[in-house]
């Protein structure tokens, strides 16, 4: 919980990322939060689907990444 109160910081949902200095917004496009936020905040607050493509890109090939490593690690778990 410590942890994920920065990374939501980090991703933009407390304040704007857009204003934040350069080297805290190359780090945010690390964190994952960012893209679900910003999807968020585009759909909710200006009604438009800019990025969206980008946004739902990168999440949908992280959560197939963290199925592949999970099965990964269940299947290995399991022959032992």
């Amino acid at each position: 919980m410590f942890i994920a109160l920065y990374l939501f910081f980090l991703s933009g949902g407390i304040g704007v990322l857009a204003f934040e200095p350069s080297w805290l917004q190359s780090i945010a496009a690390f964190v994952l939060l960012t893209y679900g936020n910003h999807a968020l905040q585009m759909a909710v607050f200006y009604n438009s689907a800019d990025l969206l493509g980008r946004d739902v890109l990168v999440l949908a090939l992280s959560s197939l990444v963290a199925l592949c490593l999970g099965s990964m690690a269940i299947s290995r778990q399991t022959r032992s």
